[in-house]
């Protein structure tokens, strides 16, 4: 399933969710190339609100996240 500001709500996507052109794939991208190129100016986080080989709760969300940043300027330190 797949929604933006275009589709007006949920749809189907044309694309598979391990196919290289999807949504999911292009989102992803930096993170990708940082590991490849090991980019420098850039950071990331991810989330997954279950614990480590923990079974799943009904008293969470079962939530997943991730925050791509990449940062246009270096910080200088003194």
């Amino acid at each position: 399933m797949y929604m933006d500001e275009s589709t007006g709500g949920w749809e189907l996507s044309r694309e598979k969710i391990n196919s290289r052109s999807g949504t999911l794939a292009n989102t992803l991208k930096p993170l990708l190339d940082f590991y490849d190129n090991k980019s420098v100016n850039f950071g990331y986080m991810l989330y997954n609100d279950q614990p480590p080989n923990g079974m799943p709760s009904a008293s969470y969300g079962h939530s997943k996240g991730g925050c791509i940043i990449a940062f246009l300027a270096k910080i200088i330190t003194q």
